[in-house]
């Protein structure tokens, strides 16, 4: 598991299941390629991948898409800009079916917030490959916010809020067209604020948020089938930001920032989760984690 400190540009890593000793590893910078924002890490075709944006040295006001890769866990890593567009805020990424994805929330060249979209960029195998880039939210003249990727075959799906109302799109094929509905589990009046981050695992996706400023766990298989809610009571009196998640063997897990102190939660039922603490230290911002090899 591999939580992400942007401030530093640094990884800690534990080695095997249960994280009780992290490590640290400073990665080597760059000056016009930066980790901000939701920065999301995966692992794939033997890479470690990290999503990231590029701001090109003669044009400071524009950030574009971009790839932090390497094989191996050590300080020389790789960057590589992966499209053309320019972006508003940082991606989910993703691994699956062979393919690397991320989407983002996108904006004109001059940060008209009516016409920000969302795309994704993709592409097969290997980082090092070429990159294709699509639109699946044109503007519309209202916010959009934490846009996340999955894939259950055969739909891949973005999950988003607009309005405080949450949404899906979502395909068979990434360079076809995307549906737009209401996300199954909208009750039709309540005020939602879904995270950045979606875990999948043994064909179900789960998504995490606030439903009128509690937070709740929902799951399906399906953009078109029916989904499930929880109540998620984290236990703690303050949550500075809303956690990401991931759900492996019954188990959901996530990091929350309480206070400046981070947890690592365990969770397999409606019950309150447990709370060991990964980091005290109010200088760092973890970001992501993954479980890799």
């Amino acid at each position: 598991m591999i939580p992400l400190d942007i401030i530093y540009v640094c990884l800690y890593y534990c080695q095997g299941d249960k994280p009780n000793k992290f490590s640290t590893l400073n990665l080597r910078n760059s000056d016009d390629y930066h980790l901000s924002g939701k920065n999301d890490i995966v692992y794939g075709n033997g890479y470690y991948v990290i999503s990231a944006v590029h701001e090109r040295v003669k044009q400071k006001n524009f950030r574009y898409p971009a790839i932090i890769y390497n094989k191996e866990l050590n300080e020389y890593w790789n960057f590589k800009e992966t499209s053309k567009d320019t972006i508003k805020d940082p991606s989910f990424f993703i691994f699956i079916n062979n393919t690397f994805a991320f989407c983002f929330v996108g904006e004109d060249e001059n940060n008209n917030p009516k016409n920000k979209y969302i795309s994704i960029t993709y592409c097969k195998g290997a980082p090092t490959n070429n990159w294709t880039t699509c639109m699946i939210v044109p503007p519309d003249g209202d916010e959009k916010n934490n846009p996340s990727l999955a894939y259950i075959a055969p739909f891949w799906m973005v999950f988003y809020t607009s309005n405080n109302t949450p949404y899906i799109s979502f395909t068979e094929n990434l360079k076809g067209k995307w549906e737009i509905k209401e996300a199954r589990f909208y009750d039709g009046n309540s005020s939602y604020v879904l995270s950045s981050s979606i875990s999948q695992s043994e064909n179900i996706v789960t998504l995490i948020g606030k439903k009128n400023d509690n937070y709740f766990i929902w799951y399906g298989n399906s953009p078109l089938g029916e989904w499930n809610e929880i109540s998620c009571e984290m236990g703690l009196n303050n949550i500075d930001d809303i956690p990401d998640i991931y759900y492996s063997g019954g188990e959901w897990l996530s990091i929350i920032n309480s206070g400046g102190n981070y947890y690592l939660a365990y969770k397999k039922d409606s019950t309150r989760p447990c709370l060991p603490l990964i980091q005290n230290n109010g200088n760092i911002n973890l970001k992501s984690y993954i479980r890799a090899k």
